[in-house]
């Protein structure tokens, strides 16, 4: 164990995949509990070994926080099972509480969580209030010394399951992390504003939020998205979002009052200036995470910003391009980027865009026309569907690519919901091949002949065939 009376630690955090730029920074008590604090020293600056050459590249880094109380504690540091299950020390295994020379008297107190007496590893925890039933059992080795308003943030954002365990969406997760071997404070002028609105001493109101958020935007965000740094701009427009829909709720708060003495001024104006700026914020938080490949989130910021106007030239390229990236369903990115295109007709990157989806298109429906070939007659594509007419039956069939890759098929008027149940509805995305030889009116001899094509066919659209 290094021996040493200083040195403090830092996380950078994200929630549900969304960085927050501030970080948040710990004291450790070196004196009071020297193994607890290098522990977790170690395990922030990570790549730590453990006691007899154990687990390679210990550290926190990648590790998330596992529980989340509101006016209790966040849990974090286990970094084997992730769950609050495991844990490591870089002493080998658990090691012994040492004395209780702080009790648990406010918020932002670092503490070792354990399950019982000398039972320690990485696991930790952050108190958000005072909790002295934890007093004699648990040990207090450090403080937060900087960024308790991202802990803040985390208690009143995150939801969280039955067990208090953040659920999905909603993700505690330690995107980075060191330690400091001086520490003079943060730069306040990198975030000059607090992650959650509310914290503002004085309250802000509905101009001044409106500014924060339109500094956040302009002074921040965008200068490090300039800068490639698009994961600290994600944070910046985050934040600007926050104070965005602050101002909303204040604003509806004013409406519904009503007139109290003098007649307030009509909100409309400004929470027109509202949607402007959160249609500017989602958009380039859509560009932000298609910068660095993370198509489900562009896309899901695409579509907050068409929320607000439908027919936005840029959100609609984001939409289209994440849509498109993320595969499969080739239709709805093709009319996103058809808009886009008719909005902005000289636009270069919308017309490369939707030439790319077109082909994409041609190349689907030729392979749906090349497979459907082999066992049909008359086949003729018609926009977004393939109709056809089986040669035993001379029935006509219409087949619609869906979205998610499946196939749906329609045969008659009268069996249109049993086929869609048969082939569509099925969790599994399986059909039998008895099903469709029946529906089809195929004799049962033909059924070997046909098995290899209609499998390869449906295999090409999401759906299995089986031979039950």
């Amino acid at each position: 164990m290094e021996s040493r009376e200083k040195g403090w630690c830092w996380m950078k955090l994200s929630v549900g995949g969304d960085p927050v730029p501030r970080r948040v920074v710990f004291e450790l008590f070196w004196r009071e509990a020297p193994r607890a604090s290098a522990n977790f020293f170690a395990l922030c600056r990570g790549g730590h070994r453990g006691a007899g050459g154990g687990a390679t590249g210990l550290g926190y880094q990648g590790s998330s926080f596992h529980r989340v109380i509101p006016a209790f504690l966040l849990q974090g540091g286990d970094i084997t099972h992730g769950d609050g299950t495991g844990g490591e020390s870089i002493f080998g295994g658990p090691f012994e509480d040492e004395k209780y020379l702080r009790t648990h008297s406010g918020s932002g107190l670092l503490g070792l969580a354990n399950w019982g007496k000398d039972t320690n590893t990485s696991q930790f925890y952050v108190t958000l209030a005072p909790a002295p039933h934890l007093n004699e059992r648990n040990v207090v080795f450090g403080r937060v010394a900087a960024g308790m308003e991202v802990l803040r943030l985390i208690e009143n954002t995150v939801q969280t399951s039955f067990d208090d365990v953040p659920e999905p969406h909603c993700r505690v997760v330690v995107e980075s992390c060191g330690v400091l071997e001086e520490y003079a404070g943060e730069d306040t002028a990198s975030q000059p504003f607090p992650e959650c609105p509310q914290d503002n001493h004085p309250p802000l109101g509905i101009d001044a939020l409106l500014e924060s958020a339109e500094r956040l935007k302009t002074e921040f965000g965008n200068k490090r998205f300039q800068a490639n740094r698009y994961g600290d701009a994600s944070g910046y427009y985050l934040t600007a979002v926050r104070y965005l829909k602050h101002a909303a709720s204040l604003l509806e708060e004013k409406a519904g009052r009503g007139g109290e003495g003098a007649a307030p001024p009509a909100p409309g104006d400004r929470m027109a200036a509202v949607a402007a700026a959160k249609l500017a914020v989602y958009t380039n938080l859509s560009v932000c995470h298609g910068k660095v490949g993370d198509w489900v989130g562009s896309r899901r910021y695409a579509r907050e910003a068409l929320k607000f106007n439908a027919d936005h030239p840029k959100a609609l390229y984001r939409f289209a391009e994440a849509v498109f990236r993320l595969g499969g369903d080739v239709d709805t990115a093709w009319d996103a980027a058809k808009r886009c295109a008719k909005l902005a007709a000289h636009d270069k990157l919308c017309a490369e865009l939707l030439s790319e989806i077109g082909d994409a298109r041609k190349t689907k429906m030729k392979k749906l026309s090349n497979a459907m070939g082999r066992w049909t007659s008359d086949l003729e594509v018609k926009g977004k569907c393939i109709e056809f007419e089986d040669r035993r039956s001379r029935k006509r069939v219409t087949v619609f690519p869906m979205s998610g890759g499946g196939v749906s098929y329609r045969i008659g008027t009268n069996e249109r919901d049993r086929i869609r149940q048969a082939v569509v509805d099925k969790a599994a995305g399986s059909v039998s091949f008895p099903e469709i030889r029946r529906t089809l009116s195929l004799p049962a001899d033909n059924g070997a002949a046909l098995i290899g094509q209609l499998t390869e066919f449906f295999a090409e659209n999401g759906v299995d065939v089986t031979m039950a």
